[in-house]
């Protein structure tokens, strides 16, 4: 074997030894109801959402990270909503019984907003149906929003490069 193709060789490996190395699994959280596929235990955050009815909900973020690539997955807990929009002084505009209800429905387009007014964000595609799916020109993946029980889940990744594992839920190319 001639020495070019050693040489070859090892650089192929030295090459594709960082794709070996990425450890990518499926995480599933029970509590928050959702599964992803996700480079090993993210870090978790408590925050609060804040609605557009300007409610305070309880949510969890999810962290990973690999090298320069960060990944994010949010969850927004809506189970009490009734009681945390009534336990609000809003103005008289907004007191009727129902909005605690427009506050969820909106929750999906209300969030996809959020993420399109982002800086740096230039959505190139956006189909609102069921399902929100954006897609942007800026180094992270697209938020998928599913509607499902009292939930709201966004993933995000920043970084320059992009692994072709995808979750079975939420995270896509963007």
């Amino acid at each position: 074997m001639s020495l070019a193709r050693i040489v070859a060789a090892a650089y192929v490996v030295l090459v594709a030894w960082p794709l070996f190395a990425q450890e990518w699994g499926r995480y599933e959280n029970l509590d928050d109801r959702f599964a992803v596929s996700a480079p090993g235990q993210p870090a978790i955050e408590k925050i609060k959402w804040k609605s557009e009815y300007d409610s305070m909900f309880p949510a969890t973020v999810y962290r990973w990270q690999q090298g320069p690539n960060r990944y994010t997955a949010s969850v927004v807990d809506y189970s009490e909503s009734e009681a945390i929009y009534t336990a609000n002084h809003h103005s008289e505009d907004f007191q009727a019984p129902m909005y605690w209800q427009i506050d969820i429905l909106g929750s999906i387009q209300y969030a996809a907003t959020q993420y399109r007014q982002k800086p740096g964000v230039k959505v190139t595609f956006d189909a609102s149906i069921t399902s929100t799916l954006l897609q942007d020109t800026s180094c992270s993946l697209p938020i998928q929003i599913n509607r499902g029980p009292m939930s709201v889940f966004i993933c995000t990744r920043t970084g320059s490069t992009f692994s072709t594992r995808r979750s079975s839920r939420a995270c896509r190319r963007r």
